[in-house]
């Protein structure tokens, strides 16, 4: 199940339950959220297993001393477009286990 099924589940589910409905401020929500979601694009959203799959390939690179002289001393921007095959994704992991 991707967020749009999810999402679309629990809004049926909601909307099939009067008592809820009739609280103006949940019918108000359900109404926005179907809007968001009629401008998605069918299939926009990646299931669970896609974005595993997708990070299962992201590392930091804390093991690398010419990277982490360069990541010490370069602003996020600066280093990023010096090592422009390095994801901001790979840069965050870095950053998060460089303060551990």
């Amino acid at each position: 199940m991707n967020f749009r099924e999810s999402m679309e589940f629990l809004l049926n589910q909601i909307e099939s339950n009067e008592s809820m409905i009739a609280d103006s401020k949940v019918k108000k929500s359900c109404n926005m959220v179907r809007g968001f979601l009629n401008h998605i694009p069918i299939g926009s959203f990646n299931t669970s297993e896609q974005i595993a799959k997708s990070q299962k390939n992201l590392r930091d690179f804390c093991n690398d001393e010419e990277k982490m002289a360069d990541f010490n001393v370069l602003s996020k921007d600066e280093f990023l477009n010096s090592y422009s095959y390095i994801s901001e994704t790979e840069y965050n992991l870095t950053r998060m286990k460089h303060r551990l």
